[in-house]
């Protein structure tokens, strides 16, 4: 969590709270370190002054994201079996992974490229590859 506070502000003293630690390292993470890192970045673009709380942009983004992949899960193990069945290599399932997450965002360029954890110009670029844009 440090070196990405270094990373982003290293000439701005910026202190993460025991007790913020210790809520995150209880949060699943499902992005795995992309969305830590992007958690830590959000905390220090919107927070001011030298403590900072990821921990509140973890407790609402878990409440939207739990009501948007809701029905999401349940398909998830579907989608994997579809792949399986069609033989899909990994580049399609990778294709099918961004069109259905785009699908999921409503088409927005932007909270998809959030929600996978890439940058905007490589979806640009997937989806034009993908014939969509």
């Amino acid at each position: 969590m440090q070196a990405f506070i270094e990373q982003y502000v290293p000439n701005r003293n910026v202190i993460v709270p025991p007790e913020e630690i210790r809520k995150l390292c209880s949060y699943d993470f499902p992005g795995n370190v992309r969305e830590l890192r992007n958690i830590i970045e959000r905390s220090l673009i919107l927070q001011e002054g030298n403590y900072i709380y990821p921990s509140k942009l973890v407790n609402s983004e878990m409440m939207s994201e739990k009501a948007q992949t809701d029905g999401i899960k349940d398909s998830g193990a579907t989608f994997i079996e579809q792949g399986v069945k069609q033989k899909w290599i990994l580049p399609e399932i990778e294709k099918q992974y961004i069109l259905a997450a785009f699908e999921n965002q409503n088409k927005n360029i932007a909270h998809t490229a959030a929600f996978l954890g890439i940058s905007l110009s490589t979806l640009k670029r997937k989806l034009r590859d993908f014939g969509v844009r």
